[in-house]
């Protein structure tokens, strides 16, 4: 590919007044440009066929060209009455106000510049100057003299470059529309000027010189704007030549037509031949200020250092190619997006996809493509993983395309599609349903081409994709990625179908593992049809469910339940044996629609069901099928139908006879003091789950289970050996069951005395128990009694009064020795070094991470919901930085609740923390040492802010509060020495989170605490000597510094054209790092509690408010 067409020349086409700018544009073009002489005598051939804008008023019209060959000249429809526009108002202000309309403010331009046309290009250029946010002034002398290399130096000294702000970039609604409404008006201004003023030579000349001396400008507000109207003047400029070439090709046929007649009319062919010529000059006249701006504007700025200048040259680029394909969608022109796409700021990488996008929609333009598409294909597969997911989507769009419309021997390979299939099961939602489409292509393509698509084939395929990605635990994220664009996934007949084929010869059925994949699939894909909801992890933006929603829920319910009652129960007699498979089959059953049911029809198939999961639940031993057992009871018999009198009885026999057995065998266990044979022991604890499972859905208060229950726990010691881990875990939930049905029965209105203090006993035994049972060495124990623990106390915490007043006698206070028994659990279960490193491609391991997160959530939660005080966070907050890759977005959270809460009591606990960690760290490091163990205290600290935001203003409080207890610590002596003075060298990384008062306050505060230091001089305050300087940075030294920023910016020459030369634009580009005091060295001492004296300090001075 070439840099330009070769079939146009950059030449320009206009008069340039000044020989200095002839020359400039002639060493840029080359041999192949015009000479000034050559532009002369052109000028002169068109003189005399044209007449000039500065000719008498007289002769030329506001609207078309008088001609001697043609009739009336060529116009556009009078104007429609409109408010009168103030003539006195700049075109700046017009077009920012937007109260008149823009066609009229274009129209009393035109007639302005054909009483003068010198003031009226004065100004025009002047909106250029005033929409770049500069002050200066364009006179007519430098209108006249055309010198605007010297009027922008004029207007760039007139420019206010201690503001970063111009109006392009300024935020709010009136802005936006004098953004749109600049680019509007430029479009509207040489669409009115079309037919006579920019062949004039002195218009466009004037405006196109001074865009691109401005965009070529070191200031970014210059650049910036003048590319965005370079750019939208390409735009028109573009329309014009494309109705050129329409004209062009009537004129053509009407000449071929004319001199093909055997009576030709020699004065008409004349006529249609001056016609042709007249169409065919202004047409190249049209190109070449096109190719002029493109060259000299859209090349040198499509790689500029600004992103939004960039995004602005793709966008319109994009535009070119859809409205005047024959000129730019060209490979020539294609190129400049193919490099795009490697740009380093995803909004312009999403511009290019966008711009691609309709460019492949058209069928008519793929001949256009086809060296573009197998160089750039690569990276449009790479960018299916970009950073930015929307980026993602859009480039699977584009494949898609390029899918469809390419030739079998031509189409990508599997192994290049693996990236986007894989995707079907990101988090990010719109990348995984774009990917699903993809994927559905290729999942259709063997039959796609027949006009009937084999149902079975596809979910073999579908099957076989499922095994073959290896991550069988996200099932739903495939069912969601495939929901709404794959039928088949919702086709639960021909799935029913295939699990209940027997192999043969004829018939080819799936294998054991294929079969509980296809289960899998079917049950998720019943539940999204159910409930509309996605999986955990892949959120939808939507706040509302529409009632068209609901009621298409309901019919596919009632749709699923009219076909899973007949063939369920014997997909559950089929499948009786693999656990995980009778789980996703019991998962349908709870999604019927019970009216169904009423119908006789169906009255023998319910029967047949609840003889399916009574013998289910009779014969298996499995938790999880035990509970799915329980809670398709729960679902079949809530409500009160007739048909729900069925379930009711079945379920009431299922309850009895577990009871009773659980009953039988607890007797004799007891009995036997626990000493029991194997046998027996097997049927006792196999009866304690069937009950416990039972109590998670359904009230057994009657049977009295807490006698039975609640001595495995509380009398342990009294049995003549340990009891079994898992009969104490499952006595222990059985318990915490019992519990929440008793206050579910006070809340119902069972407001007996009696019934409130056995629920308080029961409560303070339960607790004490599970206190006991979290120091236990036995993980399972520990950790199944914390749970249930800390479930206990948010449920009875300080909310469980406050609609019924009889309940608050259940409040349950935590005390401070059982909120340091919850904090060494965390340290030994959550937070513990020896476990630090996760093999998170061994499930075992995962589940291993799985239970600690729910650990510091259930801790977490205790303290969101004010069961514990703020200040109990503080461990928790310790160790956000080492554990951040387990924890992190957990431990954020909590940094943010108790943020939103109170802000003080957030900051005394983050302050803990550091002193904390701190402490730990350099206690026993003697002093010329300590500098170098900060490292993870400054990580720490580096979270904390990043968890703050960027807005300085909401977070004020919380930082001041910070360095003010931090200072406080850091202050405090030991004899002469002052042990931790090296804290300052933390507190340093904060800095660029004040502002500039609150910089001053901080500094009192320095001054206030070390007061008693006379000389700085001494290496062991340099610690103090450093955070001071970093402090004094004010005013005027922070606006000198943004100045100085500002003008780096400005002056950021368009030399460093590479983007991949560029720095990355994270988010951290634009938060200044403080001062770094690594380096210093401080004095030791001896280790003393930060918590304590730093409450005691500020409770002496009053703990005064910032």
């Amino acid at each position: 590919m070439t840099d330009s067409p070769s079939n146009s020349s950059p030449a320009r086409p206009m008069r340039l007044a000044k020989q200095g700018a002839i020359e400039s544009i002639s060493s840029f073009i080359g041999a192949k440009s015009r000479s000034p002489s050559n532009t002369s005598s052109r000028i002169s051939d068109r003189d005399s066929k044209r007449s000039l804008a500065n000719s008498s008023s007289e002769s030329v019209a506001k609207r078309g060209r008088l001609s001697s060959v043609r009739g009336r000249p060529r116009g556009r429809p009078p104007r429609q009455p409109s408010a009168p526009v103030d003539t006195t108002a700049s075109l700046f202000s017009l077009v920012r106000d937007g109260k008149a309309s823009l066609v009229q403010v274009a129209d009393d331009w035109i007639e302005n510049y054909m009483s003068d046309r010198e003031v009226a290009v004065m100004d025009l250029l002047q909106y250029f100057i005033s929409s770049c946010g500069c002050k200066g002034v364009v006179s007519l002398d430098m209108i006249q003299s055309s010198d605007f290399i010297l009027l922008v130096r004029r207007m760039t000294e007139d420019f206010d470059e201690e503001s970063v702000d111009y109006p392009l970039i300024l935020t709010g609604s009136h802005w936006r529309r004098f953004r749109q409404n600049f680019c509007d008006f430029i479009t509207t201004l040489v669409r009115q000027c079309q037919y006579s003023i920019i062949y004039d030579q002195y218009m466009m000349d004037s405006v196109i010189s001074l865009l691109t001396h401005l965009a070529d400008s070191h200031a970014r507000a210059f650049r910036h704007t003048a590319t965005l109207a370079a750019m939208k003047m390409v735009t028109a400029l573009a329309e014009i030549a494309v109705r050129l070439d329409q004209s062009l090709s009537s004129v053509t046929q009407q000449f071929e037509n004319e001199r093909s007649r055997q009576r030709k009319s020699n004065q008409r062919l004349e006529a249609l031949q001056q016609k042709k010529q007249e169409y065919t000059e202004n047409k190249d006249e049209i190109v070449n200020m096109i190719e002029y701006l493109f060259q000299c504007v859209f090349v040198q700025r499509y790689k500029d250092v600004v992103p939004d200048i960039r995004c602005i040259c793709v966008t319109e680029l994009g535009v070119w190619m859809l409205s005047y394909p024959e000129h730019f969608l060209v490979d020539a022109r294609l190129k400049y997006i193919g490099w795009t796409l490697y740009d380093k700021v995803g909004e312009v990488r999403m511009k290019c996809l966008k711009t691609l996008l309709p460019l492949y929609e058209e069928e008519q333009f793929t001949s256009n493509l086809k060296m573009f598409t197998p160089k750039f294909k690569t990276r449009l597969l790479s960018m299916v993983l970009d950073r930015e997911p929307e980026n993602g989507v859009l480039a699977i769009k584009i494949l898609m395309k390029i899918y469809k419309q390419a030739d079998s021997d031509s189409l990508p390979l599997h192994i290049e599609c693996d990236t986007i299939y894989a995707c079907v099961y990101a988090a990010h939602r719109g990348l995984a349903l774009t990917a699903g489409e993809f994927f559905l292509l290729d999942l259709t393509s063997a039959t796609g081409r027949k006009r009937k698509v084999d149902v079975r084939n596809v979910l073999f395929k579908l099957v076989d994709f499922h095994i073959r990605s290896n991550i069988h635990t996200h099932t739903a994220f495939l069912v969601d990625a495939l929901f709404e664009s794959c039928d088949y996934v919702r086709n639960w007949s021909a799935m029913t179908d295939l699990l209940l084929l027997e192999s043969s010869e004829e018939n080819r059925a799936l294998d054991e593992r294929g079969e509980s994949t296809l289960i899998d699939i079917m049950a998720f894909s019943v539940k999204q049809a159910s409930t509309g909801e996605p999986p955990a992890g892949r959120t939808v933006s939507k706040k509302y469910i529409t009632q068209r929603e609901h009621r298409q829920w309901l019919e596919d319910q009632e749709r699923i339940t009219e076909h899973f009652a007949m063939t369920l129960p014997q997909l559950l007699h089929k499948f009786v044996v693999n656990t995980q498979d009778v789980i996703n089959l019991l998962t349908i059953a709870q999604y019927f629609h019970m009216n169904v049911y009423a119908a006789s029809v169906y009255s023998n198939p319910l029967e047949s069901l609840l003889k399916c999961i009574e013998e289910l639940f009779a014969k298996h031993t499995d938790e999880e099928v035990l509970a799915n057992c329980s809670k398709t009871y729960e679902c079949l018999c809530s409500g009160q139908l007739p048909v729900h009198v069925r379930s009711v009885v079945t379920r009431s026999k299922i309850i009895d006879s577990t009871v009773l057995k659980f009953r039988e065998d607890m007797q004799n266990f007891n009995a036997n003091l626990g000493k029991v044979d194997d046998e027996d022991f097997a049927s006792t604890l196999a009866s304690l789950r069937r009950v416990e499972a039972l109590y998670q859905c359904h009230d057994l208060s009657k049977w009295k289970i807490w006698d039975m229950a609640f001595p495995l726990i509380r009398n342990s010691d009294a049995y003549a050996r340990p009891i079994d881990h898992n009969l104490v875990v499952l006595a222990t939930r059985t318990c915490f069951w019992i519990l929440l049905w008793d206050l579910l029965a006070i809340e119902n209105g069972n407001l007996e005395e009696e019934a409130i203090s056995s629920l308080k006993q029961r409560l303070g035994e339960l607790v004490t128990c599970c206190r006991t049972m979290i120091l236990s060495n036995m993980g399972e124990v520990a950790g199944t009694a914390y749970l249930v623990l800390c479930d206990l106390l948010l449920i009875f915490g300080w909310t469980v009064g406050q609609e019924i007043a009889e309940l608050k006698t259940l409040i349950f206070i935590v005390k401070p020795d059982l909120e340091d028994e919850l904090q060494a659990f965390l340290g030994k279960w959550v937070f513990c070094s020896d476990q630090t490193d996760i093999d998170r491609n061994d499930p075992d391991q995962i589940e291993i991470l799985r239970k600690r997160r729910s650990f510091l959530a259930s801790y977490s939660k205790l303290i969101v919901w004010s069961v514990l005080s703020i200040r109990s966070a503080t461990e928790v907050f310790k160790n956000y930085a080492e554990y951040y890759n387990d924890y992190g977005e957990i431990i954020k959270m909590t940094i943010a609740k108790c943020r939103e809460k109170d802000k003080i009591a957030c900051a005394r606990s983050m302050t803990d923390a550091l002193c904390s960690l701190y402490q730990k760290l350099c206690g026993n490091v003697p002093p010329e040492e300590r500098a170098d163990n900060l490292a993870p205290v400054r990580e720490l600290i580096r979270r904390f802010g990043t968890s703050m935001g960027t807005d300085l203003i909401r977070c004020r409080e919380l930082v001041v509060m910070i360095n003010r207890c931090g200072i406080i610590f850091a202050s405090q002596r030991d004899g002469p020495d002052l042990p931790n003075i090296h804290f300052l060298e933390v507190l340093s990384e904060t800095c660029n989170k004040l502002l500039p008062q609150d910089k001053k306050l901080v500094l009192q505060y320095l001054n206030e605490a070390f007061g008693f230091i006379e000389a700085n001089d001494d290496d062991r305050f340099r610690p103090l000597v450093m955070f001071k300087e970093v402090l004094s940075l004010g005013d005027e030294e922070q606006r000198t510094t943004a100045a100085a920023s500002t003008l780096v910016s400005n002056n950021d020459s368009t030399m460093q054209s590479s983007a991949g030369k560029r720095p990355r634009n994270d988010d951290s580009a634009g938060t200044p790092r403080s001062v770094s005091l690594s380096t210093l060295t401080g004095a030791g001492g001896r280790e003393i509690n930060p918590l304590l004296e730093v409450d005691e300090m500020l409770e002496d001075e009053g703990d005064q408010s910032l």
